[in-house]
């Protein structure tokens, strides 16, 4: 695994002078990265019901086809849920390589924190504006494939000797 600075100023604001943002060399999009895989949130499932059903209502849709549709609906979120739970039950070769990566950076450098951040792109990674939500610190000897799969878009984890 090999990294490379990164040149984001949206980012670097937000770093301490003591933290660089590098990006991960690859030749093509991480597009199927395991990364995160477990936090994946389904935009339509987050849909606030009521404006939903007020819609449905104005396509002139009756209460018995609402219902029904709602109960589909369902379901369908369950089976969501159902392959979430699988896939935070599974292993990655990945996730296990970047977890060894990290620990052997933290253990055999002088690196004191390596920040993992998963962002997905819509413009280049060096204009992109990524506005950090939290970070998360973590001691490495505690990091976990679990860690890495319930990584969430935008927060920083912060893995600690």
């Amino acid at each position: 695994m090999e990294f490379e600075d990164c040149n984001n100023e949206h980012i670097t604001k937000q770093l301490s002078k003591t933290e660089k943002y590098l990006w991960k060399k690859s030749k093509m999009c991480d597009c199927g990265t395991s990364l995160g895989e477990a936090s994946f949130k389904n935009d339509k499932t987050e849909r606030v019901q009521k404006s939903e059903i007020d819609k449905l209502k104005k396509k002139g849709w009756t209460e018995t086809k609402i219902t029904r549709y709602l109960a589909d609906k369902k379901k369908s979120e369950d089976k969501v849920a159902q392959q979430n739970d699988a896939i935070l039950n599974s292993k990655s070769n990945e996730l296990d390589n970047y977890v060894n990566f990290i620990q052997e950076v933290i253990k055999n450098t002088d690196t004191e924190i390596f920040g993992l951040l998963l962002h997905w792109y819509s413009k280049g990674t060096e204009s992109e504006n990524i506005k950090l939500t939290d970070r998360k610190i973590i001691q490495s000897k505690t990091l976990t494939v679990l860690d890495l799969k319930t990584l969430e878009e935008n927060k920083l984890l912060c893995v600690t000797k």
